[in-house]
């Protein structure tokens, strides 16, 4: 009941922060589709704004022609009964309407191949170093997303849009980003305890720490160490003659996503000198690690390398 009464009450007031910010002016432009449901972050960009769809144009177009066509079948049809008229204007609306559903199904093609081609040209510039070039690529994307409703565009691209903030130091964009993923996340029915949303929640955890706001930060944190936790006695509970493997990778997920909660909570931990507690974090986390990945994985000797990570945690994290 505590674990739960934590989830609910960090949740709540990370959101009510979120809609609460009212217009926080994100970037510039008009106001989009979040803007709508519940931020008012504005994220539709210049050159987007007053863009109409090229289908819209088609299907004025087919409409245009239709009604002549059908003046000129009224004329004639007159003349020979108008029976044959009417099958021809059948088969000619038919073959209108069908084009049309073609011209929608290309442009949402069209469409969705830009977006893929704008998010990996923002990865491809973050990979060389050039964020501000990213952070053109991805306030494209996020438009385009909102425009053609695509949640799962649009909340990739936001964690992306954050992620990016998080590197360039921008904790204030970073934290109303990840907001705005989380939002949108939990509208569309993803369960609280969902490792997605635990880690986005340990994101802002870990930018509450950086933003010196302990006690948002520790709340964090315990969010997602006790979610976890219940979540991992659940599945321990399971039979292990009935575990698929698709509930192993989940265990195994859920674990590793412990130890990163633990590796980061003892970061912050050593930050504030509290190297006792620090040291047992990191001891927890490398016992997970080796556990889960083995004793030779990178990561195992990342652990045993970081220097508040020693078990002795003799030495201070700087």
């Amino acid at each position: 009941m505590a674990a739960v009464c934590v989830r609910r009450s960090f949740l709540s007031q990370t959101l009510s922060g979120f809609r609460s910010a009212g217009s926080c002016g994100i970037s510039a432009g008009g106001r989009s589709h979040l803007c709508r449901l519940q931020s008012g972050i504005s994220v539709t960009s210049e050159a987007v704004v007053g863009k109409r769809s090229a289908c819209w144009v088609k299907v004025s177009e087919h409409e245009s022609i239709g009604r002549n066509f059908q003046n000129t079948q009224r004329g004639g049809g007159r003349g020979r009964g108008g029976g044959g008229g009417r099958v021809l204007w059948a088969a000619v609306a038919f073959s209108l309407f069908s084009r049309t559903d073609e011209d929608h199904r290309d442009e949402a093609e069209r469409k969705q191949d830009e977006l893929i081609l704008l998010l990996k040209r923002a990865k491809l510039s973050v990979y060389y170093g050039e964020l501000q070039a990213a952070s053109g690529f991805l306030h494209q994307a996020i438009a385009l997303a909102h425009q053609t409703h695509n949640n799962q565009a649009i909340i990739y691209t936001y964690s992306q849009m954050a992620n990016l903030a998080y590197i360039q130091g921008q904790l204030d964009s970073a934290e109303k980003l990840f907001k705005a993923a989380m939002s949108f996340m939990l509208s569309g029915g993803m369960p609280q305890d969902n490792n997605a949303i635990i880690e986005m929640s340990l994101k802002l955890a870990t930018i509450y720490a950086e933003q010196n706001k302990a006690e948002l930060a520790e709340h964090g944190f315990r969010f997602c160490m006790e979610s976890l936790e219940v979540k991992l006695q659940r599945q321990k509970e399971i039979p292990a003659e009935e575990q698929t493997e698709e509930q192993e990778n989940l265990r195994k997920e859920t674990r590793l996503l412990l130890g990163l909660c633990l590796d980061s909570r003892a970061r912050y931990q050593a930050s504030m000198l509290h190297l006792k507690q620090a040291a047992q974090d990191y001891q927890k986390a490398l016992n997970i690690c080796q556990q889960e990945q083995g004793e030779t994985h990178p990561q195992v000797r990342l652990q045993v390398d970081t220097p508040t990570g020693t078990p002795t945690g003799k030495h201070t994290h700087r």
